[in-house]
């Protein structure tokens, strides 16, 4: 049965990414807010964040998890599950290990925790479709929380979502188009290695297939694999 769990005491996670990242939006927002909410199940923990959720642990995936996430009308799910579920895709991450190579970036050229706007516009530019406000209030909150870090070097952001267990988990990563294949992107990425590794902080991050082999060529190791599933496009317009 999937109970909503008001009560942070009553949260069980593990030391992976994903009960790393439902602990990190626990500590931000607490469990009283409609727009993120915790749900205890057989065997893990799931979080809805808006309209993407995590899901930790081993519970089993039946009827009722399925339903649940249909009914939710969750657009993405993050899960060390195989989940399979009708009108969703199925797509293969790679998780990397960011390893530290002695970057010559000098950190006064880091914006960090500001310039939000331009960095939304850079995401905005790169990934499309991200809406101002939300991810503009979740962002800002988080940081100021303490418990997300940005990063801004001429026209690249990326963003430490959450530390966890002593590994960073980074996200949003990009560089508008135009601006491309000059070498900001190496040099940010190899800054934020730097600088984790000097905080005992181990960097890792996902990639899809096509981003794998810039990472393999950072000297980034890759450490394992996620599944990650998204709301068909058709369905999605569809409601």
């Amino acid at each position: 049965m999937i109970k909503q769990i008001t009560d942070s005491s009553l949260l069980r996670l593990s030391d992976s990414y994903y009960g790393g990242k439902i602990a990190a939006y626990a500590e931000a927002y607490g469990l009283n807010y409609d727009f993120c909410r915790f749900y205890r199940l057989k065997n893990g923990t799931l979080m809805i964040n808006n309209s993407n959720c995590v899901i930790d642990g081993r519970p089993p995936v039946n009827e009722e998890l399925r339903f649940f996430i249909k009914m939710n009308g969750i657009s993405a799910v993050e899960s060390p599950l195989d989940i399979r579920i009708g009108g969703y895709t199925r797509h293969m991450r790679t998780v990397f290990e960011m390893k530290p190579c002695g970057g010559n970036i000098n950190g006064n050229d880091i914006r960090r925790n500001s310039g939000f706007e331009e960095i939304y516009s850079v995401l905005n530019g790169s990934f499309g479709d991200i809406p101002h406000d939300l991810w503009y209030s979740d962002i800002s909150h988080r940081v100021r929380h303490g418990v997300s870090e940005t990063f801004l070097y001429r026209k690249t952001a990326a963003v430490l979502d959450f530390t966890h267990c002593g590994y960073g988990w980074l996200s949003n990563i990009a560089t508008l188009p135009e601006y491309r294949n000059c070498g900001s992107c190496r040099e940010l990425l190899t800054y934020i290695a730097e600088n984790l590794s000097e905080r005992n902080i181990i960097g890792r991050l996902m990639a899809y297939d096509d981003k794998v082999p810039f990472y393999s060529r950072l000297g980034f190791e890759p450490v394992g694999k996620d599944i990650y599933i998204t709301l068909n496009e058709m369905e999605n317009n569809n409601g």
